[in-house]
């Protein structure tokens, strides 16, 4: 007998992920509740805490051809009772938009960011047990910046790399390790080499921790008027060094939409966004070898947001097509099913996999708060 995976859109049987997978039913789209459903549309933090989402801050939808003001309120939603819950906001920081977050075990950690006064170098913590904010020390905090990109490490959250000012006209290269048990930063060296005068940045980067090294792809550089992805850097926050990864047969240079640490101990990287040029395939990356292997390409459009479920690859549609489908993929193999189609205005993306169900954010290009919505069920 077959299994099925609930995927969080909509659904009232299976879509077939191969030829052997009998369908109950067509599949269809609906909207999980508004009620007490965030503010946010999009640039927001969001968690998967094992039994609830949490999003906090970010943006509304636009007016008048301008993002509203960044939001400082969040909610936390319940798959199992379809109910959302009001994040508290006593304490919490200042609204903010492109944070750097992470999901510790038991807080949600948000810092950084921008809003109207610009860049930031404050934060917080989140506890949803306790529904309690807690704001993190500055002493020892890396310099303010949007979009840093952030990595949980078991023990210590990495923030490196990111933008300064809101024209995204300067990339930062540093950054800092923080620990929420004695809620102190401590500072770590920079990924550049003596001599190297690229300005590298891991805002549009893609990582994952190994449970003994930061690995991370798609660095982006600019250098005498150029740009570009660079190779990768592996971290290991115990000795405080940057290694540069291989790159032979490596999959290219890209900033990856699906970027996990497998069960062997290897890296999958997959898709990408690459300067608006997208990619279907990947590769997996060997940190004790440092070496790749190529997973096949598939043929999928032009399709950009992804979620890896743990052996499957759940890729958002083309938002420039109306009633393009997004995917189901098997990265190892290649092989694809299609999703049921959206209109044109319907765009969503995935934000987190339950283990079971995969909730995505589903954006209306009117001007209305995002929603989430039902459930899709996938044969596996």
């Amino acid at each position: 007998m077959k299994t099925c995976l609930a995927l969080v859109l909509a659904a009232t049987g299976c879509v077939p992920s191969d030829a052997t997978c009998d369908v109950d039913s067509v599949a269809a789209w609906s909207l999980l509740p508004a009620s007490d459903a965030p503010r946010a549309q999009k640039s927001f933090a969001q968690a998967w805490t094992g039994s609830e989402l949490l999003v906090w801050g970010g943006e509304t939808a636009p007016s008048g051809g301008e993002w509203d003001a960044a939001i400082a309120t969040g909610a936390r939603f319940d798959p199992d009772t379809s109910r959302w819950t009001p994040m508290s906001t006593v304490d919490a920081p200042a609204g903010r938009r492109n944070v750097a977050s992470v999901w510790t075990g038991s807080e949600m950690i948000v810092w950084g960011g921008e809003n109207a006064s610009g860049d930031l170098a404050t934060g917080a913590r989140y506890n949803p047990v306790l529904d309690r904010w807690t704001l993190m020390s500055n002493v020892g905090a890396p310099d303010r910046r949007s979009d840093g990109l952030a990595v949980w490490t078991g023990t210590e959250m990495l923030v490196v790399g990111g933008w300064l000012d809101w024209r995204y006209s300067l990339q930062i290269d540093d950054g800092a390790l923080y620990n929420p048990t004695t809620d102190t930063w401590r500072p770590i060296a920079r990924a550049n080499p003596p001599g190297d005068d690229l300005v590298r940045s891991a805002a549009d980067a893609s990582a994952t921790w190994t449970g003994r090294e930061v690995v991370l792809w798609g660095s982006h550089f600019r250098s005498a008027g150029q740009e570009g992805y660079d190779a990768g850097w592996a971290y290991d926050p115990a000795t405080d060094v940057w290694r540069m990864m291989s790159t032979t047969g490596e999959p290219g240079m890209r900033s990856p939409e699906v970027m996990a640490t497998l069960p062997d101990g290897k890296v999958l990287v997959w898709g990408s966004d690459e300067l608006y040029r997208t990619h279907s395939d990947g590769g997996v990356y060997d940190p004790v070898t440092d070496t790749w292997r190529l997973l096949p390409p598939v043929n999928i459009g032009d399709n950009r947001s992804a979620l890896f479920t743990g052996d499957r690859v759940i890729v958002a549609p083309d938002s420039n097509v109306a009633g393009s489908s997004g995917f189901v993929v098997d990265p190892f193999t290649g092989a694809t099913s299609p999703l049921p189609a959206l209109a044109k205005r319907d765009l969503w993306w995935p934000l987190a996999w339950t283990g079971s169900e995969a909730i995505v954010w589903l954006q209306s290009a009117e001007p209305r708060s995002g929603q989430l919505g039902g459930s899709l069920k996938l044969c596996q």
